[in-house]
């Protein structure tokens, strides 16, 4: 629907539909949107709207998922990520291309400025954000 969905984070007044709201916060994972239930916002998730976050090609899908078939299983996770506004939950995407090692992927995920809770196909990370505060705080 039409302007359903409104961003917390957002400066200013912004109304998107939910596609609308996932494409404008591409590079934003970490904002708080609300969305129109018929009587009221309430909050909601970029990823329950349909965000996949591209790890990896400056943001973008692999350019290999696109052409070969690749189980999603492979390519495709969900992630629960730790940061100063909150804990957030996203579907990730890693990068597939010939000569990646998929063992490596914890590094894209430090390129991202998120810290893997393990190097072994980790589901959770803690934003550079976080760990800034937690020695701030220690």
């Amino acid at each position: 629907a039409e302007g359903s969905v409104q961003c917390m984070s957002c400066t200013g007044v912004h109304a998107w539909c939910g596609p609308c709201a996932v494409k404008a916060h591409r590079d934003l994972p970490f904002h708080k949107v609300q969305q129109w239930n018929g009587t009221h916002y309430q909050p909601t998730s970029l990823m329950e709207l349909g965000f996949l976050w591209h790890i990896g090609h400056g943001g973008d899908p692999c350019p290999i998922i696109g052409q070969i078939l690749i189980q999603r299983s492979q390519a495709m996770f969900h992630m629960t990520i730790v940061h100063t506004q909150g804990i957030f939950s996203h579907e990730v995407s890693v990068c597939n291309c010939p000569g990646s090692n998929p063992s490596d992927w914890h590094f894209d995920l430090l390129r991202q400025r998120l810290f893997p809770a393990s190097i072994s196909k980790p589901k959770t990370a803690f934003t550079f954000d976080v760990l800034d505060h937690f020695l701030i705080d220690a």
